[in-house]
């Protein structure tokens, strides 16, 4: 018998349930992500329906983050006729993109059970016609690679199912590809107008920008708030 190796065996035996505990911890973080881990193009196909009379109908519009670009701003503030100081204090929260730097826009969820979208109802939308471009593209979610050619930097957009249990969606008949999809939402034209502005949202600030702050406050102005500045530019 050799007892030094015996005393190895319980570290042993220790990390390897502490791989384990990894392990599961992964695939339950896994488990809950409802984002489905396979790239897509425009000619991906999907299965899904939503319309009012389905069983989960705007279950999907209560406690998320709903991001918001400088044309849904736009959009949702003339809808609603109220100036964009109004609409950024009622309607909204920002906070800083940890990977960029720069401020992002959010919808502000109504603070009751449930957290709910303060524009939707039981009967659906209240400003469906005007609704942003992520509510617009749900259940397809977007993503950027920004890579580097001879040519110079190139952004090449990707898309992926978001699928959570409280949708039924998917369980419809209704066949699209994500471009039918993205065409009988009305999201091309969204992407259209936002194309510049996400050039330079998806471009990192320097740590010295950040500390400054500067080119995140005018940044700020110049996509969320129209109309101050305006004020500030005239």
């Amino acid at each position: 018998m050799n007892p030094d190796k015996d005393k190895e065996k319980p570290e042993n035996v220790e990390r390897d349930h502490s791989l384990d505990r990894m392990k599961l911890k992964a695939a339950a973080d896994a488990a809950k992500n409802p984002v489905v881990p396979e790239q897509l193009t425009l000619e991906s196909s999907l299965r899904f329906r939503c319309y009012p009379g389905i069983d989960c109908f705007t279950s999907c519009c209560s406690d998320i983050d709903i991001l918001l670009t400088p044309y849904d701003v736009l959009r949702m503030k003339k809808r609603l006729g109220i100036s964009s100081d109004e609409f950024l204090e009622r309607y909204t929260h920002s906070r800083i993109e940890e990977k960029t730097g720069w401020p992002q826009l959010f919808i502000k969820m109504e603070e009751k059970e449930g957290r709910p979208c303060p524009f939707v109802t039981p009967e659906g939308c209240t400003i469906y016609t005007d609704r942003p471009a992520m509510c617009r593209y749900y259940p397809v979610g977007q993503g950027i690679h920004r890579r580097r050619t001879e040519e110079g930097v190139e952004n090449e957009e990707f898309y992926m199912l978001v699928k959570e249990e409280h949708c039924h969606g998917f369980q419809e008949e209704k066949e699209w590809t994500i471009a039918e999809w993205r065409d009988d939402q009305g999201a091309e034209h969204y992407d259209e107008m936002v194309s510049p502005w996400k050039d330079i949202f998806i471009r990192r600030l320097t740590r010295e920008e950040e500390e400054d702050g500067r080119k995140q406050t005018v940044f700020f102005l110049a996509s969320y708030n129209l109309d101050q500045f305006r004020r500030f530019v005239f």
